[in-house]
């Protein structure tokens, strides 16, 4: 088993630049990160910048959290959207020596929670896990699924959803 290494999410302080946070992150003792695309911040910067930096600062990238969610969109275009941001952080994180990119699968259908939408959702989240992973291949990543809840749900401001499904 490798050894436990305790890390921090990039977001914390997002009110800096993605640079200014990495390095702020290191002053205070940060060895380990993940990368959030969540915020759109990282997107727009390069990653070989991000690589020199992390490695001018003894900083490793362990993992890439990518936007969320998408897969299950039914607008061609959102969906598109969000694979081309998917696709991105599997990239980025290859480019940047992570192992990981986690990745929220859908878990709505505009509103609806009948049984009907809840195995839609979950066929298209399938398929779009299945065409995400060419590209986990090529950049010699993998995926990790967060949030999986056990059913359909619109969350609430401050609202809080805890399941499992085997």
């Amino acid at each position: 088993m490798d050894e436990l290494k305790p890390s921090i999410s990039t977001g914390v302080f997002g009110e800096l630049s993605p640079e200014e946070e990495i390095r702020r992150l290191a002053k205070i003792g940060w060895r380990y990160l993940e990368i959030n695309f969540s915020a759109g911040r990282f997107g727009k910067c390069e990653p070989y910048k991000i690589k020199k930096l992390c490695e001018d600062l003894g900083v490793s990238v362990l993992q890439i959290h990518g936007t969320n969610p998408g897969l299950a969109r039914e607008s061609g275009e959102e969906r598109k959207k969000f694979m081309d941001q998917a696709k991105t952080s599997l990239l980025w994180a290859g480019e940047l020596g992570a192992k990981w990119v986690v990745l929220h699968p859908s878990n709505r259908k505009a509103g609806s929670r009948t049984p009907d939408a809840f195995e839609d959702v979950k066929k298209r989240n399938f398929e779009g896990f299945r065409e995400l992973l060419e590209t986990a291949r090529s950049a010699g990543v993998g995926i990790a699924v967060e949030n999986l809840p056990p059913m359909l749900h619109d969350s609430e401001e401050g609202e809080r959803l805890f399941g499992t499904e085997p």
